[in-house]
């Protein structure tokens, strides 16, 4: 990682690394090319975060929504990420409970 990389410009790191960190160790699963650099990633994290910031939120859920805050010479850029699941639909307990079909 360069130490005046990315990592330096985002402001709310806090919120954000902990989640990169997690998008690019899932991305080294299927490209192992890619464990170095999630390690080296999470050391420089570490380093910025410590290891209890590192962890980010233990024990909750994801957002939905990723909010990203960049400092550049033309000024603070915002961007956000949506993340959604797409798979089996899933009936509510309380129509599966009666035997009804699902109208989902």
């Amino acid at each position: 990682m360069h130490p005046d990389g990315i990592v330096t410009r985002v402001r709310n790191l806090a919120e954000v690394g902990p989640a990169l960190l997690a998008h690019v160790r899932h991305e080294a699963l299927g490209v192992p090319a890619l464990e170095a650099r999630a390690e080296a990633l999470a050391r420089v994290l570490r380093e910025r975060l410590g290891e209890k910031g590192l962890r980010g939120r233990v024990g909750t859920a994801p957002a939905p929504v990723l909010a990203a805050t960049y400092t550049t010479a033309a000024g603070n850029l915002s961007f956000f990420s949506l993340f959604t699941t797409f798979g089996t639909r899933r009936t509510s307990p309380r129509v599966a409970a009666r035997g009804a079909p699902d109208s989902g």
